[in-house]
């Protein structure tokens, strides 16, 4: 019985190599998830803002400063649109101080609606309560709320401002700290103090990190130089401060017709301390004439000495002259000592021991006498 004959096997065919399907799955879902997000924020940013209602972005800030005629006041204006019906405000000077003088008109929120000089007239939203601050420098400040009424409807203020005490002094504060404003201070009105009470300066507003405060020149735009008629301040990175405004420039010096000058009369040219005749003349700028060199000063005099002469020889005194006074005179002619009055003859031994004479007027004194009794010589 012969064996069934097996076939030769066939190999099975390889297995491929690479990624499998929840790998690629994987890859797709993270896509999709990515691309909503992207999405997602483009939404948020160009269609919902949840930043404001209305949805437009939020309206910037900006400080202003309102300098007419010599007053001065600073505050913050949000520049923000209106369509609410308006009325007419009328703001007169009451009294001839506030003529010129700056205002401001601030809503309740604070915002500044309007600014400028004495006297104005407004339209401003209607159905509103304002509050009006006018200031002049050397003047108390002036503020007033006011109501305006309905739409189309027309009124106004008088502004009377009253001269401040010599005493007192009008100084710009920051209304957040009540310190001293600065140019960086967002809100600032005027306050009245006793001189030498004023408040420091406000150190908590300053300028952006890494920016200056630079004072620039209003024409030009340029660092403003001391000849600049307006200046502001605003805030620059450091190495962007502009360089100094060119525009403004000194004036030039008024023309001179003529210069005045002290001239010696003998010899025409400016004067020196050695002339003796002198006068003023005009002289053009470019026809001054040099120094006197004519007139010189003396030659130096003879030697002087002070002298004793003798009353009664007038020769140079000696120590037995009895009566002499003191000259000056030059020094050659100093005359010879005198020789009238010499010295005494001399005593006797006996009469030595007993006495002290003078050597002026040859008195007899005391052996032990200080004074002449009769000359007042001391010994």
């Amino acid at each position: 019985m012969t064996s069934p004959v097996i076939p030769p096997s066939t190999p099975a065919p390889p297995t491929p190599k690479g990624p499998s399907g929840w790998l690629y799955a994987l890859i797709g879902c993270l896509a999709v998830l990515l691309i909503g997000i992207v999405a997602a924020v483009l939404v948020v940013v160009f269609v919902w803002h949840p930043w404001q209602r209305d949805g437009h972005p939020p309206p910037p800030t900006q400080t202003t400063t309102v300098e007419e005629g010599s007053g001065k006041i600073e505050g913050t204006t949000e520049v923000t649109t209106t369509t609410a019906p308006a009325s007419s405000l009328s703001i007169e000077a009451g009294n001839t101080p506030a003529g010129g003088a700056a205002y401001k008109l601030f809503a309740e929120s604070g915002e500044v609606v309007a600014s400028g000089t004495i006297p104005a007239t407004l339209e401003i939203p209607a159905d509103a309560r304002y509050k009006l601050v006018a200031g002049k420098t050397g003047y108390r400040s002036w503020e007033d709320w006011q109501t305006i009424g309905a739409a189309g409807s027309s009124q106004s203020v008088s502004v009377k401002l009253e001269e401040l005490p010599p005493e007192m002094v009008t100084v710009i504060v920051c209304t957040a700290t009540g310190r001293r404003g600065n140019q960086w201070c967002p809100i600032t009105v005027r306050r009245d103090f006793r001189r030498g009470d004023e408040p420091g300066t406000c150190a908590v507003h300053k300028a952006p990190p890494n920016q200056v405060g630079v004072k620039v020149c209003t024409v030009s735009g340029k660092r403003a130089n001391r000849y600049c008629p307006t200046v502001v301040t605003k805030a620059f990175a450091a190495n962007r401060v502009p360089g100094y405004c060119t525009v403004h420039r000194p004036p030039p010096p008024p023309p001179q017709s003529g210069v005045v000058k002290t001239i010696c009369l003998d010899s025409g040219k400016l004067a020196t301390r050695n002339c003796k005749r002198t006068g003023q003349k005009t002289f053009a700028v470019s026809d001054v004439p040099a120094f006197c060199t004519a007139c010189r000063p003396p030659p130096p005099g003879k030697p002087k000495a002070t002298v004793r002469i003798c009353d009664g020889s007038g020769m140079r005194a000696g120590r037995y002259c009895v009566s002499t006074h003191t000259v000056r005179m030059d020094a050659d002619a100093i005359p010879a000592n005198c020789t009238m009055h010499t010295e005494p003859p001399n005593k006797e031994s006996t009469d030595a021991g007993q006495y002290k004479w003078c050597p002026e007027c040859n008195a007899r004194n005391r052996v032990n006498a200080r004074v002449c009794r009769k000359c007042s010589h001391r010994f």
